[in-house]
């Protein structure tokens, strides 16, 4: 009897067999890449909420770059890809170590380059040497040369490219988290420059973070924002969530031999409690699957995953939503987060909140104060008296965890 094998990983990227929708922002990105094989180049920006398939969208384009997947119209490119996950610890030294590094571990994998010797990580290792701590220890004139070193590791790598590969393709994930000190946007905007002062023009940015980041790195330098093409990510369509849950299955019946069936009230159902987020939409299946026993996931499968201890929404919550969650006072606090979870894209009026929580207006007021102390609602910055939920994410987190949590 073949091992029960779950397909859905949510703590994992999306594999290529189960990504499903983005066709335009694949093709935007396509394009990015094309364009700047051809001396063109374009840089791209990933927007959106948590849970809503940055990541996995960032890391699929990545193995198109690199060729490890066709394009859309099956073209295959050979990108060297830079690839790093930012931190919200990471400096200005330590984001151009971790370029450098990667660029270097990257260049070891092809023949021609591995034994090219980057100035970024020699001047870096003058300072391990001395015993400096260079995050904190390293002057200002030092912190100069050490990115002009890495514009110059660059452009030795660009400018005998063309019989070799296609490029460089730099890819940040969770670009929002650096600190303003680690200047991600002028690391951005001077690359970019010396690259086309140079005439090594091929050089691909591809940054994934959450709302507002085009500000965050826009304090690094002011023109940043233009530099990008930005795509912004929406949920995902009804029938794209069925999509992901079938090929899902599917997977299972070829990689291991084990057929399971779902009905498609079931799919519906996971379809609709996820709302449309990738992230979410795998926690539900994944747990629905677990439930399953007789390999035909139907709608009482889903209402007992629901339903158990660190399900679902406790999952999502550890994961995005109780960092910002006030339990205080929950049977009445709840009801002004849940009145507002049904409108997670307007801004209420305080007005509009008593009257849809049916609550007292001073606990009201206690509930708001609290909240926007927290970080869990935001006021609007011009006009009093108007509030919302910070993402459409937490809305539907609120309204499944005291529906069905």
């Amino acid at each position: 009897m073949p091992t029960k094998h779950n397909p859905f990983t949510p703590d994992k990227l999306a594999p290529p067999k189960l990504f499903a929708g983005r066709k335009q922002e694949i093709a935007d990105i396509d394009d990015c890449l094309r364009e700047t094989k051809d001396g063109n180049p374009h840089h791209f920006l990933i927007e959106g909420e948590a849970g809503i398939g940055k990541s996995s969208l960032l890391a699929r384009q990545a193995g198109v770059a690199m060729g490890e997947v066709g394009t859309q119209d099956g073209e295959r490119l050979d990108f060297v890809v830079v690839s790093l996950a930012l931190h919200d610890q990471d400096s200005y030294v330590s984001l151009i170590r971790k370029i450098a590094g990667e660029l270097k571990k990257q260049l070891s994998r092809r023949q021609a380059m591995k034994t090219l010797v980057l100035q970024t990580l020699q001047f870096l290792s003058r300072f391990e040497v001395q015993g400096l701590r260079y995050n904190h220890e390293i002057s200002k004139d030092d912190e100069s040369q050490l990115l002009e070193h890495l514009q110059s590791d660059f452009v030795s790598v660009l400018s005998g490219k063309r019989n070799d590969f296609d490029g460089i393709a730099l890819l940040f994930d969770e670009a929002d988290k650096p600190p303003p000190e680690a200047r991600l946007g002028l690391v951005c905007k001077l690359l970019t420059e010396e690259m086309s002062r140079k005439r090594c023009d091929y050089l691909c940015l591809g940054l994934a973070g959450l709302p507002g980041i085009l500000e965050q790195l826009k304090a690094g330098h002011a023109a940043v924002p233009r530099l990008f093409e930005r795509l912004e990510l929406k949920p995902l369509l009804h029938d794209e969530c069925i999509g992901v849950i079938r090929k899902g299955l599917a997977e299972v019946y070829e990689e291991h031999g084990l057929e399971v069936a779902i009905t498609e009230d079931a799919a519906a159902e996971i379809a609709r409690l996820s709302e449309g987020y990738p992230y979410f939409l795998q926690v539900f299946a994944h747990a629905a699957y677990r439930e399953d026993t007789d390999r035909l996931i139907d709608g009482d499968d889903v209402s007992r995953s629901l339903s158990r201890k660190n399900g679902p929404y406790q999952k999502l919550g550890a994961k995005f939503f109780e960092h910002v969650y006030l339990a205080d006072n929950a049977p009445d606090y709840r009801g002004v987060l849940f009145a507002m979870a049904d409108h997670p894209r307007s801004w209420m009026e305080r007005g509009a909140i008593i009257a849809a929580s049916r609550l007292k207006e001073s606990t009201v007021d206690n509930a708001l104060r609290a909240f926007k102390e927290r970080g869990t609602i935001l006021q609007h910055e011009k006009r009093r008296g108007l509030y919302r939920l910070p993402t459409q994410a937490f809305a539907v987190w609120i309204k499944g965890k005291w529906t069905n949590g």
